[in-house]
């Protein structure tokens, strides 16, 4: 469920006398069924390029946190998590799962996680819980400075297979996942951090998105940007052509709130992670993911 690797962890980047911490959310889409004898069955395109790179990519963004999503084969996780042991010692993830593809998110820290847990998404119907096991996964870490705060790391998620965000099926299962997590940042007794894939965004599922905030959470990307706003799930990558969901719209679906109240504040805001870093061979290249990453520092 969770692992401390023998290391040290660094304190957040920045002064003293202003703590900030860096997070980067990325949905890795690591789409594949586990197999016998350490096989898997792929069902994103050059999934085993992409993952060999995701190491190196993730350690050039210099976040303390990296929350990921999709996730879904053990020996992925195990790779990542050996493979950013030296910077990122700390990592927890979601207990075994009897569904198909688990649960897929995982969390990497350069700073101790305490108060690890994992809460289960209980009001989806059986058949989709047997498919992907939904939930979100939380930890407690200590600021430079001394101020703790709570992670959340969470995926959000259309309920039938491959349906779009707006779905008419979708919405009402989004709607109680977003009500048990507006639950956990009210009960937790410390500020709450909410990042990852929320599949809602200024563009699409707006209602979704707005109830995040209402709630008293602060979109970390609009506080620094405004009103503009950047795609994180691109119909333009070609991951995204190639993938399930080529005809989705593009949208901002990746997030990082955190409370209003003046706590913490968002210093930097950047969707990374967008260019074709990953070599296919033959002069050929990919992204990372068919999501772009949010690189995001916040002050507190």
């Amino acid at each position: 469920m969770n692992a401390r690797l023998p290391s040290t962890a660094c304190e957040s980047t920045g002064a003293a006398e202003t703590p900030v911490l860096r997070l980067l959310t990325l949905n890795l889409g690591l789409q594949a069924v586990p197999l016998p004898f350490g096989s898997r069955l792929a069902l994103a395109p050059h999934l085993a390029e992409r993952l060999g790179a995701t190491p190196a990519a993730l350690q050039s963004c210099a976040a303390d946190i990296i929350l990921l999503q999709e996730v879904f084969v053990a020996r992925d996780r195990d790779f990542l998590v050996a493979a950013l042991s030296d910077s990122h010692p700390y990592a927890h993830w979601a207990p075994p799962s009897p569904s198909l593809f688990g649960n897929g998110l995982l969390i990497l820290s350069r700073l101790p996680l305490a108060n690890r847990s994992y809460h289960s998404f209980r009001h989806h119907p059986f058949v989709p819980r047997a498919v992907w096991e939904r939930g979100f996964i939380g930890a407690d870490i200590e600021m430079a400075g001394g101020k703790t705060v709570r992670l959340v790391n969470l995926h959000l998620s259309p309920d039938a297979p491959y349906s779009a965000p707006d779905d008419a099926l979708s919405r009402p299962y989004r709607a109680r996942e977003i009500n048990d997590l507006i639950a956990e940042a009210a009960t937790s007794g410390k500020p709450v951090i909410l990042a990852g894939d929320f599949n809602a965004g200024p563009e699409i599922c707006s209602d979704d998105y707005l109830r995040v905030m209402r709630a008293g959470h602060v979109d970390a990307f609009a506080q620094v940007h405004g009103s503009a706003s950047q795609p994180t799930f691109d119909k333009n990558n070609p991951l995204v052509q190639r993938g399930p969901y080529g005809q989705w719209p593009s949208l901002r679906a990746d997030h990082v709130f955190f409370p209003g109240g003046g706590a913490l504040a968002a210093v930097s805001a950047e969707v990374v992670l967008r260019e074709k870093r990953v070599s296919l061979g033959r002069r050929r290249a990919c992204t990372l993911s068919d999501h772009y990453g949010l690189l995001v520092t916040l002050a507190g």
